[in-house]
């Protein structure tokens, strides 16, 4: 079997582990989610505001520095130079705009803002977390890249990072059309708003965002 093959047979493997292991993350958060929750969630626990962080930030920080990669292959390939300079600034603006995302959601109600209040949206601290904690990923991307222009290594960055995206896209849809209540409002007793299932859709949560300003 020649070395190829045998990398081929391994990630296939691999892929199979990965599918069995989301299978079962998905059923067992079918069925017991509202039991994991109150076992592990305590709303002043330290450890899940780092945990929510820990769990954001590899996939936002990731997307960062695939960008600084496809950066880099785009300036070592063949395109012309106006073209080059487009694909430049839409993998700056892409990383940076992810940069910023991804600090504003580390710095919000649920994560560091609960400790710190005064970092519940604010600019300065953002934009110093995007710049210092995220951002800097592109750069380190760019340059682990190897000069060489690789057609497959672009090819292959590009679907992930669509994948990623169609991923958001899916993800945000379903917020909208199920708008299932998280757990921290189950436990501050608000008036209609009980557990439900995520294949159920929550009803009247139009009502609770306009009336009670809950996000």
């Amino acid at each position: 079997m020649t070395p190829e093959k045998k990398n081929e047979k391994i990630i296939l493997y691999a892929d199979i582990v990965l599918a069995l292991i989301a299978v079962a993350g998905i059923a067992t958060g079918t069925f017991c989610d509202f039991e994991i929750a109150e076992a592990v969630y305590f709303p002043e626990s330290t450890f899940w505001r780092v945990f929510t962080i820990l769990g954001m930030y590899p996939f936002m920080a990731i997307w960062v520095f695939y960008t600084g990669v496809i950066c880099r292959q785009v300036r070592s390939s063949g395109l012309t130079e106006k073209k080059k300079n487009l694909w430049t600034a839409a993998c700056g603006y892409l990383g940076l705009s992810t940069s910023v995302i991804c600090s504003w959601a580390m710095f919000a109600v649920d994560t560091i803002g609960g400790v710190f209040s005064q970092t519940i949206n604010n600019p300065l601290i953002i934009t110093a977390g995007a710049l210092l904690g995220v951002y800097p990923l592109f750069f380190a991307g760019f340059f682990a890249s190897k000069k060489e222009y690789d057609k497959r290594l672009l090819k292959r960055l590009i679907i992930l990072c669509a994948i990623m995206l169609a991923g958001i896209i899916f993800m945000s849809a379903g917020k909208v059309i199920f708008s299932r209540p998280r757990y921290r409002l189950l436990i501050q007793d608000i008036p209609g708003i009980e557990f439900c299932p995520w294949y159920i859709p929550f009803g009247g949560s139009a009502e609770y965002i306009n009336g009670s300003g809950i996000d």
